[in-house]
């Protein structure tokens, strides 16, 4: 059937999104699955970060500019800074507490030496230790549609450039050749032989690089993230007209999940949560954690010919992720959905019934693809990076 809607899509057309009858139900638990392994419960450590001892000096404020620092259900803190590098830090929950009665403390008790205190009691601080985080650690996976995407982007910019007028061709140039403005004046007209360095540094001065498209494509899936998380904390709908021509597509496509999924009214249970792994040794964030008490319908694959083709989510949670890349990547994607599910059992949260890419493109279309990695599949690549520092002397052993 059709659902009507209030919102409109580039051209200002009313919005209608049509759902089916599922062909598939997304959630129900592989018989032995393993996501991670539980923890045993935590001790009764505060869910606020401990002040430093050190707060108000010059260090600590700097500190507090550069860094935060987050702290699980099961009481792991979680130190994520950006200054002077991007970097996870760990530090466990600790069960050894002192405690004094407000008679003692009158009577002039002290705590021990290099205790820290925490609301009512004190403790000894343990030590920061850093992990790689998620992301990271799935850069060692080769990804061999790079450089063709790479080579398409280059060529792309030349084009650009010749197209602006600051490449032609050389008039007086026998064999023919490529020419571009000299910097100084110099040669026929202003233009100069144009090589690769020139070419290079016009399409850096024309921001055409791989680089910049690349940090283009991030920002707009930074404003679908944002408004995605509008939504699932405060209930915004996104408009697409307030956003850049080249971002809407994306919001018309985030628009057909929530559509979708608001039929049955999901529970967002969090968003950009920061979980981390002492076992394994690495953290990470994932985007949501969203939780349905009836069976929703979304869209898991659509081809030109049969169009759309649904799935059904079971009742239960969920965790996700979004991407506004081209496709989903089983390889890295699911890896890294299931490195979130290890992390979070670890860091207090209830495991969920299934992990999936929301998958937003600039068509204006999404998908939802459950995970069919394991929590193992993501650690063979993390050993493999591990070996990497060590084979490269980052680490000490």
């Amino acid at each position: 059937m059709k659902v009507e809607t209030d919102m409109t899509d580039i051209d200002g057309k009313p919005i209608a999104f049509e759902t089916r009858a599922p062909d598939a139900v997304i959630g129900e638990r592989d018989a032995g699955e393993v996501v991670g392994e539980q923890l045993p419960p935590a001790s009764d450590m505060p869910l606020e970060a401990p002040e430093s001892p050190s707060k108000g000096s010059e260090a600590s404020e700097q500190e507090a500019t550069t860094s935060k620092v987050h702290v699980t259900p099961s009481g792991l803190e979680i130190r994520f800074s950006w200054e002077p590098k991007r970097m996870y830090e760990l530090r466990g929950p600790q069960d050894k507490k002192y405690t004094a009665t407000e008679t003692a403390l009158k009577a002039g008790w002290k705590p021990p030496q290099g205790t820290e205190q925490v609301e009512d009691y004190w403790r000894h601080p343990a030590a920061w230790a850093e992990v790689p985080g998620v992301t990271d650690v799935l850069k060692v996976l080769d990804k061999p549609a790079l450089p063709w995407w790479g080579m398409t982007i280059g060529v792309r910019g030349v084009l650009d450039l010749y197209e602006r007028g600051l490449l032609r061709p050389g008039l007086v140039l026998d064999p023919p050749q490529l020419a571009c403005p000299g910097r100084v004046g110099i040669g026929t007209a202003g233009f100069i032989v144009a090589g690769p360095e020139q070419v290079v540094e016009m399409l850096k001065e024309q921001k055409l690089t791989v680089n910049h498209v690349r940090d283009k494509a991030g920002d707009r899936g930074q404003s679908c993230h944002d408004a995605f998380e509008l939504w699932a904390t405060e209930g915004t709908i996104p408009e697409p007209a307030m956003f850049p021509p080249e971002e809407r597509g994306y919001i018309i496509g985030l628009l057909k999940f929530i559509t979708h999924v608001t039929l049955e009214e999901p529970v967002f249970e969090s968003t950009e949560v920061v979980v981390g792994s002492p076992k394994h040794g690495y953290a990470g964030r994932y985007d949501w954690r969203m939780k349905t008490t009836k069976e929703c319908t979304v869209v898991k694959h659509h081809t030109p010919v049969k169009g759309d083709q649904f799935a059904t989510l079971a009742p239960g949670s969920y965790l996700g992720d979004v991407k506004t890349s081209k496709d989903v990547y089983p390889e890295s994607h699911f890896r890294q959905l299931e490195a979130y599910e290890g992390a979070s059992v670890e860091s207090g949260y209830e495991k969920t019934a299934a992990r999936g890419v929301l998958n937003i493109t600039e068509d204006g279309r999404y998908k939802f693809v459950r995970s069919t990695a394991k929590l193992k599949d993501f650690l063979c690549v993390l050993e493999v990076y591990k070996s990497n520092d060590r084979i490269k002397g980052r680490k000490g052993k």
